[in-house]
This record gives structure tokens, sequence and C-alpha cells, in this order.
């Protein structure tokens, strides 16, 4: 859809009220060359976005042939190769890692007993909700997924010995931790419930708490490295995309499950519709199963429209993406690239589950392009999905359910890209 990513970033630039912004879609130019410079670095970076947003358009019916495989790099953080991984980082957007330091072993116990987590009743899930869903804590499903749900599906809720999810009509159901602790500078701050709200954890299974806060620390120091290693391959400062925001980062962990899907319906959602990740990169854990089947699955929208299956990964390998924050950081060096995660064939069987952790930095950072400064640039929290729902909700005086749809919308229009007033 055109301008659907350059529409939200850009969006969150015109909520922030800069100085270099007027009310609407034009710009207010002042003669002043670090005005001048923060336009054209954050113009680099949102430019890209909606270049990616136009190519994307229209394609999410895209038919997907079995051999139709995404070309994914594999990079060693033991003997990092700067060069393969900045090119990976420019035209594709996805990588595997080797040697991260993340134990999958550990992971895999964390998908087990998040397994005893999903197969609970519904009610009994959603007393973890958090937020109404909009935290990035404890259980969530996306909106078109309750709406689904919520259909009824009679033919399937009275079928015995299936997944309790999947006579539910779940499609993806999710469980998410953050930080353990709030920084103290956001401690008494509306960052506190919007970025840091407490872990929530199911009373009777302690397990799933333990193995889930062992991982979540494992991959925050894996993404640590993967950041400097991308500041590196770029000529910047190790600690470029990683200051002091990789230690009061608001990073989330994600465990989602896609529960079998029993019977045919063309009217299903997408597991996953077609999105690109809103924070400087995610860090992917899959199913081997995932990784083999022959339909349905992750899938990376390509440069010319193309919906391509993610392939199988070596083994101890991890994949990798970039967000629209790091391509917005880099002036668009790297991109985000759309994916999404398509259902399979109907039948058993077909349950997936995997781990994603997004990082993101602190509410409070300074985007902003090379060769700019921080008083060029903008707050990360401004272009989060978090903080731009939360100045609906704040300044324009919408209520949760009005603030989401009008996020939806904004999400849909181009704004200020699709003006060209940039």
């Amino acid at each position: 859809m055109v301008g659907r990513i350059g529409g939200l970033l850009s969006f969150a630039l015109v909520l922030t009220a800069h100085p270099f912004l007027k009310t609407g879609n034009s710009i207010n130019l002042r003669q002043s060359r670090s005005s001048l410079g923060r336009i054209a670095g954050l113009r680099r970076g949102l430019e890209s976005l909606k270049t990616r947003a136009k190519t994307s358009a229209g394609q999410s019916g895209v038919p997907l042939g079995r051999s139709d495989m995404a070309d994914i790099p594999t990079i060693d953080m033991a003997d990092i190769d700067l060069d393969g991984l900045k090119t990976a980082c420019k035209d594709i957007g996805f990588l595997a890692i080797q040697n991260h330091g993340i134990d999958l072993h550990l992971a895999n116990r964390v998908l087990k007993a998040s397994t005893h987590f999903f197969d609970k009743d519904f009610k009994l899930k959603s007393e973890l909700v958090v937020g109404d869903m909009q935290r990035s804590r404890g259980y969530e499903m996306s909106p078109e997924h309750v709406a689904y749900m919520n259909v009824g599906h009679p033919e399937v809720q009275d079928s015995q010995g299936y997944e309790p999810s999947s006579r539910a009509g779940i499609v993806n159901e999710r469980f998410c931790i953050g930080p353990k602790y709030c920084p103290d500078k956001f401690r008494y701050t509306r960052e506190k419930e919007l970025f840091y709200p407490d872990n929530v954890f199911p009373a009777d299974d302690t397990e799933l708490q333990a193995l889930s806060e062992e991982l979540y620390s494992q991959m925050t120091n894996a993404s640590r490295r993967i950041l400097q290693a991308l500041a590196l391959c770029l000529g910047e400062p190790h600690l470029r995309f990683c200051p002091d925001n990789c230690t009061t980062h608001c990073s989330n962990m994600q465990i989602a499950n896609y529960p079998s899907q029993l019977w045919e319906d063309f009217n299903r959602p997408l597991r996953v519709k077609a999105h690109a990740d809103s924070g400087t990169i995610t860090l992917l854990i899959r199913q081997k199963t995932s990784e083999v089947t022959p339909t349905g699955g992750l899938q990376i929208l390509s440069k010319d429209g193309r919906w391509l299956r993610a392939p199988p990964l070596e083994e101890g390998a991890i994949l990798v993406n970039i967000g629209n924050l790091l391509t917005v950081w880099t002036g668009g060096s790297f991109q985000s690239t759309k994916h999404r995660v398509s259902n399979p064939v109907w039948g058993e069987n077909s349950r997936r589950l995997s781990i994603a952790y997004f990082q993101k930095p602190s509410p409070d950072t300074w985007i902003y392009s090379t060769g700019s400064s921080e008083r060029e640039g903008v707050r990360a929290r401004d272009l989060m999905r978090v903080g731009i729902l939360d100045k609906l909700i704040s300044e324009k005086g919408m209520t949760n359910e009005e603030a989401r749809h009008e996020y939806h919308r904004m999400m849909k229009s181009p704004y200020i890209l699709g003006s060209d007033s940039l």
C-alpha cells in the first residue's frame, strides 16, 4: 500500500511539532543550516521507506511459488565480514547470524513451556492482558484476529482432541515480556506506563518466567553486539546505534503461537499481515518445522514486488532484519523490508511457534542521520507505535478505539511524503 510506512513516520514527525514543521502537510524551512541539515538527513531515511512502500503497493496478493526463495546471506559474529554485512543491510534488510551468543536449547525450552500456556482456556489467558493489548506485555492478539475469533466456528469448537486455540478459531496469539526494571529517569513519568509496564506471568508457571527472562537477557546482549557491528560497517563509532539506549532500552520479546488451521476459510486473515518492524533490529528464532514447510510461513517482499519464502537456516543460526528506526537513523543506508507470515494449507499439525526480539532504544533517544547532530533529530518515542497512539489520545482527545483506527488510517496515507512537500 503506497505510503504505508512512510506515512506512519511522516505523521510521527508532524506530531512531534519540531521547529521545522508547521501544522498541516507543509514545511516551514527556517533559514538556518541546522534546520536544513535536519530535514535532509531525515528525508533520506523517510524517502527510503516511501520507496519501499511504493514497491510493495498492491502486492499483498502476489502468488508464491514453492521454489521462490529469498537469498539471505549468513554473517558469522566470530569473524565478521563487514562488507557482507553492509551489503545485506542495504539490499535485502534480512540476514542470518551465526555465533550470536543465544542458547538455542534454552529457546526450545521456552517454546515448550509457552505451549502449556497457549493451550489454556482463552479466559485464563485473557487474565494476562496488559494495556488493552497495546503494551507488548502479557497476552496479546491483533485486532483482526480477535474479530475473526469472535465470528465463531461451532463445527470446530465441538471437536475434541485438537488444540484449544484451534477450536476457538485463533489465528495468532502472543505472550510478550520487556525489561525487568524501569530506568530511574522514567520511574515517575508517562514513559513508565507506555514503554516500561511491568511484566506479567502465569501464577502457576514459574518455569515460563525463569526461562523467558534468561532468554530475554541473552537476546538483549546479542542485539547489542549486532548493533555495534552495524555501526562499524558504516564506519561509525561502535556505539553509534547503541549508546545508553542499550541499558535503558524498551525492547520486547514476543513468543508467538500459530495454532493449527483445521478448516479451509478464504476469509481467514493472515497469521501476520504485511508490515515492516518499527524498531532498530529484530532477532527471530523459528522452529525447524517452520523452515521446511512447503507452504505458509515467513515471506519477504523482494524489490521487484514478489513474496519470497524465508529459506531454511544453517544449524545454529538465527534470523535478523532491519527495522524502520534504523532506516531513518542511517539516512536510508540500511533498508527495512516488508514481510508477513502466510497461512499454511489447512489441516492437522500445522501449528507453529516462534520467538522474536524487537530491539527498541530508550524512548528519549535522539534519532538522527549520519552527519547530523542530536539537535537535528526526532525522539525515538515519536517514531514508535505506542508513542504515536499516546499523542493521539493525550493531545487529540481520542479514545483508545478512535486512536487505534486513526493510527491505521494514517498508516494508509502518504501525509508529508505523499504530498512531496519534502
